[in-house]
This record gives structure tokens, sequence and C-alpha cells, in this order.
């Protein structure tokens, strides 16, 4: 998206790295605009593939005037942007630098913004995923099954079983599948016992855990950390000291200082200086001759 659009032309930056970076940034904010538009008017329209396209027609000028700095189409059209000079998408952006952020004035900049905003929210984009389907169920089970039947083993004996138990258990819970499996062999797990009291204790914990990731205070926790983070990385890019050409010496540094490498080495330098320290160059005792 930051390529075909051309991002780094119309956002302003110092530098051609600093505009880089803040068009890097840009690219992923929009999709995650666009992505949490289709979810909530989705939910919003209840799946209504007509009420949808039509609803997201006019929530593609709101977003591409969002990120201009005018947000009075998001209050009518937006599904996420509220649209208020102190609450609005662009301020509570975990990627954006909140009121820093600018793009330039002029159509270019629409025409990129809407092109990048169509790549998600055109209506051919919505004719394709109107159904809001995904991969996540399928790569869940490819987990699943790369676990029971990891790829350095060939279970020749088992094999079939290990994978219908894999997708058993992913259809049913791994508590409720070894209970009802060892149910169903004539080994049934009695109620109170010590391994029953187990597993609703593993089923319990993954309940709560599974409600706490879907809280909102959870998702603000997530949101901060991210933030911080980014902010944590655009520091150390700003603090970096290095200069490219350090080591290498101008025309007028090489007239003043001219240096002999071979002799200003530091094993020339050694060598030099243990000869001169042997006892055949020092000078001899008043009276007594180097020839004994």
């Amino acid at each position: 998206m930051k390529r075909s659009c051309n991002l780094s032309e119309i956002v302003v930056g110092r530098t051609k790295v600093e505009r880089s970076k803040v068009a890097a940034n840009l690219a992923i904010d929009i999709a995650c605009r666009c992505q949490s538009e289709f979810n909530e008017a989705y939910n919003t329209c209840a799946g209504d593939a007509n009420v949808i396209k039509k609803k997201l027609s006019y929530t593609c000028d709101a977003i591409m005037q969002c990120y201009q700095g005018n947000h009075e189409k998001c209050r009518k059209f937006s599904f996420v942007c509220k649209g208020h000079v102190k609450n609005n998408w662009v301020l509570k952006s975990d990627y954006l630098s909140g009121e820093n952020f600018k793009l330039k004035n002029g159509e270019e900049t629409s025409e990129a913004l809407r092109k990048c905003i169509h790549y998600r929210l055109s209506p051919v984009s919505l004719s394709r995923t109107i159904f809001n389907a995904n991969t996540q169920k399928v790569e869940s089970f490819n987990r699943s099954l790369r676990r029971s039947l990891p790829r350095n083993v060939t279970f020749s004996r088992n094999f079939t079983g290990r994978a219908h138990a894999a997708a058993y258990a992913l259809n049913n819970g791994e508590c409720d599948a070894i209970v009802n499996l060892c149910s169903e062999l004539g080994s049934a797990i009695p109620k109170g016992g010590l391994v029953h009291n187990q597993l609703e204790q593993i089923v319990k914990h993954n309940k709560t855990r599974k409600i706490l990731k879907n809280s909102l205070k959870y998702k603000c926790t997530r949101s901060r950390n991210r933030n911080k983070i980014f902010k944590m990385y655009e520091k150390q890019q700003e603090e970096t000291t290095y200069k490219k050409n350090l080591l290498i010496q101008t025309s007028s540094q090489q007239k003043h200082n001219v240096r002999n490498l071979s002799r200003d080495h530091p094993y020339a330098i050694d060598v030099a200086a243990s000869v001169r320290d042997h006892s055949y160059f020092k000078d001899p005792k008043p009276g007594t001759s180097r020839m004994g």
C-alpha cells in the first residue's frame, strides 16, 4: 500500500528517512482504520451486504478528510471516529504522532488517500469480503494438527487416529474431549475426583482468560503498550549517533594529517620498541667493550 499509493510524497518530514517512516506508519494505520470501519459496519448492519456497501461509500470520504484534519463527516458517516477536535481517530492512533501529524495540502494527497482506502473499502473489495470471513480457524486447526503430528516424527501406526483426535479436541474443547474419549473407551473419569476437578479448573481458567482478552480494559492496555513501544523506538532512532563515512578522511584532512600506516601499525610499534630495548643497543659500561 505504501509503495503503490506513493504515501512518502504526501507526508511531511525533514529527511527522506523520516518521511519513509511516517509513510509506513500511515499505511498501517489506514489498513487498521478501514478494517475497523468494516467490522463495525458489519455488526451494525447485521451482515446486510447492500446496506453495508451504501454506508461505507460515504465512510470513504470521511476517512480521507479525517487524515487531512477535517472531522465533520466522521460525525455522520464514520463508525469508529467520534469526529471531535479532542477526540478523533488520528489523536488516538498508536501509529501516528497525534497532534503533530500533518499531510501536504492538494489534490495529490486526496487521490493518494482515496486510492489506499479503496484497497479495502471499494465496491469490488467489499463484494469479495462481504461475509467478513478469515483464515483464523484454519490456522488454528493447522497448529493443533502440528502439535499432534509433528513433522519430525512419522506415526505409521496411529496417524489417522491422532489426526481425528486433534480435530475432535478442537471442536469440543480439550477437557471435554478427554472426558468423552475416556468414557467411550470404558474408563470413565469419575466426577468429583482429582482428575475431574483439575479438568474443570483448566476449563474455568481458559474461559476467564478469553473473557479478559475480549474486555475493553485489556484492549486499552494493549493499545497503550503498543503506543509506548512505538514512541520508544522513534526516540531510539533519533538518538542514534551514527554518521556515514566517519572513517574516511576528506582531502583537506589527508593533506594536514598524513599517516604512514605501515610505520604506525601497532605491530610495527611493538617490534621497534623491543629492538630498542635489546641489550646490544644499550651503551656499554665504562671500561668494557662489546667484544668482551
